[in-house]
């Protein structure tokens, strides 16, 4: 594997344990390389992250060619919404480097319009509520990011069942309801393991600090 690519795995593994402020020697350590190989392939901090985001930028564009190829609005709204929480829970050091991201470089024309397509058909077919905007389909995705750190134990369950609800939000009026998915852990549940959570047990992909 090249230089580049082991660094980049390194600086995903970090971020995710780190946040997007880890010291780079760090990176370089676990990528198996000097901080001087690092520098020769990123010139800075930014220059990695961006390098990071490429790669899921790909992933986020295949989301918009599903949800675009949708027999549906409201099924491409559900596209967008499974799809970016996907891109999101496969790659755990998105969500640290997105404010960076944000800052240089604005989200993609595409998908911004791609959303709003989707919303135009929804409205048209009566799937989706008229008072419904494209930053709350946005924000579906981002809310249930949260939830990524929750024990593996009760994480899925829980990340489905929030999911359906969410869904259920922006249904229109007079559009059956289904129930959502998943027996939904007892608050007893939910406090043991939070509670051994909270005694050290890591979530499951988030390897403990370096």
């Amino acid at each position: 594997m090249a230089n580049r690519e082991r660094i980049l795995d390194a600086a995903g593994e970090v971020f995710a344990e780190l946040g997007v402020d880890a010291p780079i020697h760090r990176i370089a350590d676990r990528a198996g390389v000097g901080v001087g190989t690092l520098y020769r392939n990123f010139a800075d901090r930014d220059a990695l992250v961006m390098g990071l985001y490429e790669r899921a930028a790909d992933a986020l564009d295949q989301v918009c060619d599903t949800a675009e190829a949708a027999p549906t609005g409201w099924d491409a709204i559900v596209a967008f919404i499974d799809g970016v929480t996907g891109v999101y829970r496969d790659r755990p050091w998105l969500r640290p480097i997105d404010p960076t991201v944000r800052r240089l470089r604005p989200l993609p024309p595409r998908w911004e319009a791609d959303v709003l397509h989707a919303i135009d058909r929804a409205w048209a077919e009566g799937s989706l509520r008229r008072d419904i905007q494209a930053t709350d389909a946005i924000f579906v995705p981002l809310m249930l990011q949260a939830l990524f750190a929750l024990p593996e134990s009760v994480r899925e369950v829980v990340i489905r069942r929030q999911r359906d609800l969410f869904l259920d939000a922006l249904r229109a009026d007079g559009v059956p309801r289904r129930p959502p998915g998943g027996d939904i852990p007892t608050v007893e549940e939910v406090r043991r393991s939070l509670s051994g959570w909270r005694d050290g047990e890591p979530a499951a992909g988030r390897p403990r600090g370096a």
